[in-house]
């Protein structure tokens, strides 16, 4: 079981960011946003306002990155659900040591 919660963290992020969707603008929008100065934020709004390819790869990337996360999650699952106990961490990347 303890296993099982490392499924937990990308799950709840894939369903958040997926949800996002939803709102008026997605995550990486979002997400860009912080990272931009005011007058890049300015023209991304300008972009989001005026450009459909901008929305539609946006909602693109909301879907690869969601989906990403809720993979992840299903990978962490079955690894968690399948694989003896001793071998899980090291599968992961850790030393058995």
């Amino acid at each position: 079981m303890l296993l099982l919660k490392d499924a937990g963290i990308p799950a709840v992020l894939g369903l958040w960011i997926l949800s996002s969707l939803c709102a008026s603008r997605p995550f990486p929008f979002h997400f860009g946003h912080r990272l931009r100065g005011p007058a890049q934020q300015e023209k991304a709004e300008r972009a989001w306002r005026d450009r459909p390819d901008f929305r539609s790869a946006l909602r693109g990337l909301t879907v690869l990155w969601g989906g990403a996360q809720l993979f992840d999650a299903v990978l962490s699952t079955v690894e968690a659900l399948v694989l003896p106990v001793d071998v899980v961490p090291s599968s992961a990347g850790s030393s058995p040591l």
